[in-house]
């Protein structure tokens, strides 16, 4: 009654094109046919990343609008949640009931009205043979999905036996899958450059967060997009570029594609942008 079978695959690999550099490829599956499907698309994007960075030169500090692609703000393991980290850690009831957190259910998860797309999000934890999904946790929690964020408000909270005995509610087996609503933005809206230069982001070669939920972001393979003085597009190849930044204070800004794109590990927007982010 307290176990269930479940086979966990990871692939770890570097692509290196004629002419290009070595750029890693990191995937993770439930099951073999899922990580077929997958593997040709991610072979293909360190394809072009492969032959992209060997142009690339180091981002220069400044002001920039960040836009990530999905595959670059994907979790890369089981602890983590990529950018979303910081919001799901405060999403834990015992840190709720003893007041220590920003996610309290009913209140803004904003320190500022919002000026972005409103939060979606939700923990998905039941989809057949998605990562981190599972009929039960390890400790016989049954999985149930949940509200995070709705509407920019924080709604549920991961739940487990001892939370539950203490009067948060029912155990919900935490937090799983991330499914994030898409917002109002066409792709090419989302990867347009206006008054400053946009950081389009292809992949990350680190990223870490502080318990206060600070991101340092190392991005690895980018492009700058500007336009000339006639209104016309230029893309720049990048690397080297860290950006630092609190997700609390990014969630006012943040700007989402309508379309999604739905990975094993987080079905969100194929785009995220957030205005006005420095790199060091």
């Amino acid at each position: 009654d307290n176990q269930y079978l479940s086979t966990d695959i990871a692939l770890d690999a570097v692509v290196q094109s004629d002419g290009g550099v070595p750029v890693p490829l990191r995937l993770r599956s439930r099951r073999l046919a899922n990580l077929d499907l997958a593997l040709q698309e991610a072979v293909e994007r360190a394809r072009q990343r492969s032959l992209q960075d060997a142009k690339a030169k180091p981002a220069e500090a400044g002001l920039v609008d960040l836009v990530l692609v999905h595959s670059a703000y994907l979790p890369y393991a089981a602890h983590d949640f990529g950018i979303w980290t910081p919001l799901v850690r405060q999403a834990e009831a015992a840190r709720v009931r003893a007041g220590i957190s920003t996610h309290n259910p009913g209140q803004p998860l904003l320190e500022a009205p919002a000026q972005g797309d409103p939060l979606e999000i939700r923990s998905e934890g039941t989809k057949p043979y998605a990562v981190r999904c599972a009929p039960f946790s390890f400790d016989g929690q049954a999985t149930r999905n949940f509200s995070l964020a709705a509407n920019g408000l924080a709604t549920g909270v991961a739940i487990g036996h001892r939370d539950a005995a203490l009067g948060a509610g029912t155990a919900n087996g935490g937090v799983r899958r991330l499914v994030i609503a898409g917002g109002s933005l066409s792709l090419e809206q989302a990867g347009r450059p206006e008054s400053r230069p946009l950081l389009f982001v292809h992949a990350l070669g680190a990223l870490e967060i502080t318990k206060a939920g600070d991101l340092f972001i190392d991005v690895a393979s980018a492009e700058m997009r500007t336009r000339d003085g006639l209104g016309r597009a230029i893309q720049t190849p990048v690397r080297s570029a860290l950006l630092v930044g609190s997700l609390r204070k990014w969630l006012g800004s943040v700007r989402m594609s309508s379309e999604t794109t739905d990975d094993s590990w987080l079905h969100g927007p194929t785009l995220v942008r957030i205005n006005n982010v420095r790199i060091q």
